[in-house]
């Protein structure tokens, strides 16, 4: 009989349903800000090795300037949009290695001399002003 008597004597507490869900949500709520701090760590460091990469490229660009010029010239004359194209994208690259240079009025200049040397190629300046050039 003492058993009997421990339990009677004894308070049971009950768990009720809020007493179980508030950990599990804490522990939800944990695993979410650690995934979270995660995900915001991984996009940092992508975007610090895009930033390096780009930075490499620019550099090997600079090495190449006149040519890089000349490729946007040989595009250029093609006439074909998809050259076009390739040309903008070469004086995008060429403006942000200028820019880092300290060489925008140069880069300005330059790109002004080959708008009005094609003026006649409205294709091509229309994706100029679509690049903000």
């Amino acid at each position: 009989m003492a058993c009997s008597e421990a339990w009677s004597t004894r308070s049971i507490r009950r768990r009720t349903a809020s007493g179980l869900l508030t950990p599990a949500h804490v522990r939800a709520q944990e695993r979410t800000r650690l995934l979270d701090a995660k995900r915001t760590a991984e996009v940092a460091r992508r975007k610090a090795e895009d930033e390096a990469n780009r930075s490499r490229y620019l550099d090997q660009l600079g090495k190449c300037e006149e040519a890089t010029w000349n490729q946007i010239e040989a595009h250029i004359q093609k006439r074909q949009p998809n050259e076009y194209d390739k040309a903008v994208t070469l004086l995008t690259d060429l403006r942000d290695l200028m820019a880092r240079q300290g060489r925008v009025t140069a880069f300005q200049s330059a790109l002004g001399e080959l708008r009005r040397t094609h003026a006649a190629k409205e294709s091509f300046l229309r994706r100029l002003t679509n690049a903000k050039m």
